[in-house]
């Protein structure tokens, strides 16, 4: 996972966009610098940051992007993308032709009203290394250096957050870490939160924080990149990520007698590392399939601290993998498991079983 030392403000979508024979429905919060949005062609990646920028309007629902709402059907708000302080760079350039680079990037900068302006554009100029670009016409130039010019300009309007859909493609793959390198750089330096469309895991690794994995539509996981798998051995296919579930609690007990802060949902109640908040505080806890011990009976010896009872809502098998379906307090939580494990188990539908899970694996989304 790429550690950074600053986060964001929090960003926030909550949506559904639907098309003719298309639908998707987001919903998630995050206030890490960089977030990945990756999934395979079709998915609705880029109807995500669409949505983000302004440049389509969802269905219904909210979206507050670092701290501000810039779209409520409740509230009747939209704010227009040339009020929402984005950057948004797509695969094509788009620069100016007719302007050689240093008028491309000082375009942006004079559109830019003083009191908005964050960056120092010299600055910027000397991290993307395009100082002797500056006199060159835009048809004499690569199309790397044609991104990077892209990448000043855009950042020439001191954007507020920064989406990307997949500028680097069709570039050299030396030409990607180069470019990939400098958004990082540029995301730290300035405290810049950025979006990003992928569906290349080293991509998502290089750069990422954390990812959304879309699918179909939906959000299928939220994970770190560590989570998000290499090809496997074979080199024939992506393995699928770990399951990351998100469960809204509350705090019981700051710090218990066994110096553990207690959580529940409901009747459900979970011991977790100690936390720094007090009683009452609503929080996220982020519950990794992998971490995730499936008992058909309640096991005393167990080395874990919570032993929660649950029943199997349904159960979908494939080659190699079961998807177990459950839930805490009407909360959705899914495991994967080895389709032998679930054999030997004989888990099926209405099943009650128990999901044994130690408190150190029990972790905040922030």
């Amino acid at each position: 996972m790429n550690i950074d030392k600053h986060s964001a403000k929090v960003t926030e979508v909550n949506f559904t966009k639907t098309y003719p024979r298309f639908t998707l429905a987001c919903d998630f919060k995050t206030n890490y610098l960089r977030t990945a949005i990756f999934g395979p062609s079709g998915s609705g990646k880029s109807t995500l940051l669409n949505c983000l920028s302004g440049f389509s309007t969802p269905d219904k629902g909210s979206i507050q992007i670092n701290g501000a709402q810039v779209f409520s059907s409740t509230n009747n708000i939209n704010i227009p993308p040339d009020k929402r302080r984005l950057g948004y760079i797509l695969q094509n350039p788009s620069l100016f032709p007719h302007m050689n680079v240093k008028q491309n990037i000082y375009y942006a900068l004079n559109l830019t009203p003083l009191d908005l302006r964050r960056f120092d554009i010299e600055k910027i100029i000397h991290i993307l290394e395009i100082e002797t670009l500056l006199e060159k016409n835009i048809n004499s130039i690569s199309g790397g250096q044609a991104q990077r010019v892209a990448l000043a300009r855009t950042l020439a309007t001191s954007p507020s957050l920064l989406l990307l859909d997949e500028p680097w493609t069709g570039l050299e793959k030396r030409l990607v870490s180069t470019i990939i390198n400098y958004i990082k750089t540029i995301s730290s330096e300035f405290n810049l939160p950025l979006f990003f469309v992928s569906h290349d895991i080293e991509d998502v690794h290089n750069i990422a924080n954390q990812v959304v994995v879309l699918n179909e539509g939906k959000i299928s996981s939220i994970i770190d990149p560590m989570s998000l798998s290499m090809k496997n051995q074979s080199g024939e296919k992506h393995a699928q990520p770990n399951i990351i579930n998100k469960i809204n609690v509350k705090v019981k007990s700051p710090i218990t007698s066994s110096n553990s802060s207690l959580l529940s949902t409901g009747q459900i109640e979970i011991l977790c590392s100690p936390l720094n908040l007090n009683s009452g505080d609503e929080t996220t806890v982020i519950l990794n399939s992998k971490d995730i011990i499936l008992c058909k009976g309640e096991i005393g010896d167990l080395a874990v601290e919570n032993m929660i009872p649950v029943t199997i809502d349904d159960i979908n098998h494939d080659k190699n993998t079961t998807l177990i379906k459950t839930n805490l307090d009407g909360q959705p939580l899914s495991i994967d498991i080895p389709k032998y494990t679930a054999n030997t188990l004989a888990l099926h539908k209405g099943l009650e079983i128990y999901l044994a899970i130690k408190s150190s694996n029990i972790n905040l989304l922030i």
